[in-house]
């Protein structure tokens, strides 16, 4: 045999912490469905102990935007080891491994569908969650920065819009974008632009966010922060210490030291009149004005 043949051949040792996190985050992980289809394919819904309410309506502990889904479909029940499945007496029905059901105690590892939306049913402690986190990122996350990626933002917002509405919470908006970032790539070349809006995300994500806001790449150097059950003022605080965050770091590339900023502008979504589209506009129209009284700002719709 060849050198090269036993080489190909070969088992290499791998010690990925990485990977080792992963394993034994999952076997840690609660109960949990994990959506197989529809527009949030990958997510992640735990299940805890006792009643969980799953339907399209905004205020049940599942709720699935979707029109074969009823508003209230289905209930689940958990006792920490058996999980209970109840048809609330839905259009579309629910079903377990594809017969429509009443009432049936699901295994782990069952496929639960309500409507035409499939889950699946992962036990507590199953290392299969590693594959349905991955399978999430890759629907779910920008490539580059690691940030939610456009579509799943505007999914979301779409669906938090709804949701606060209907309980009657406030739902805030941050549209970012870096200053003169042409400039970057014009002078330092792409490799240094990514370096910047990795930097940025990791920031915003590490000294900023909390660990309900939700952070998106909403197309080339703008991003967006949803920002569930918070008012403007609140919206603008985070705004600023996002914009002070990034004018205090330390941006270094191949020994070049970046002077990055950045502008943002914030909004609210009003309780009854208004969509995540124009949520958006407010948030873009804010934004605008923070670009042109000077930038490296913050502004309020």
């Amino acid at each position: 045999m060849s050198q090269d043949k036993r080489s190909r051949d070969k088992t290499n040792v791998i010690n990925s912490e990485t990977f080792k996190m992963k394993l034994e985050s999952a076997k840690k992980d609660k109960a949990s469905l994990r959506q197989l289809n529809g527009t949030f394919i990958g997510r992640k819904y735990p299940i805890n102990k006792g009643t969980t309410l799953v339907g399209r309506d905004p205020g049940l502990d599942v709720t699935i935007q979707e029109e074969s889904v009823s508003r209230r479909h289905a209930e689940l029940i958990f006792d920490g080891e058996s999980l209970q499945v109840i048809d609330l007496n839905s259009t579309n029905g629910t079903f377990v491994n594809d017969k429509q059901i009443k009432n049936k105690t699901a295994n782990p590892g069952d496929l639960i569908r309500f409507g035409n939306i499939i889950f699946k049913y992962i036990p507590s402690g199953n290392i299969e969650t590693v594959f349905h986190d991955e399978l999430s990122n890759l629907a779910h996350l920008d490539g580059l920065t690691g940030c939610f990626n456009r579509k799943y933002i505007l999914d979301y917002l779409e669906t938090e819009v709804k949701r606060c509405q209907k309980l009657e919470l406030p739902l805030s908006l941050i549209m970012l974008d870096l200053d003169h970032f042409k400039d970057v790539n014009d002078t330092y070349g792409h490799l240094a632009g990514d370096y910047v809006l990795k930097e940025t995300v990791r920031l915003i994500k590490e000294r900023v966010l909390r660990a309900s806001d939700i952070l998106g790449r909403y197309g080339g150097e703008e991003f967006c922060v949803i920002m569930s059950e918070a008012t403007v003022r609140t919206a603008l605080d985070v705004a600023e210490r996002i914009r002070k965050a990034v004018i205090g770091n330390n941006f270094l590339f191949e020994g070049n030291k970046l002077n990055i900023t950045i502008s943002a502008g914030a909004a609210e979504v009003g309780k009854t009149t208004d969509t995540s589209k124009t949520l958006i506009d407010m948030a873009d129209k804010a934004l605008y004005k923070a670009k042109q009284t000077g930038r490296n700002k913050v502004c309020s719709s």
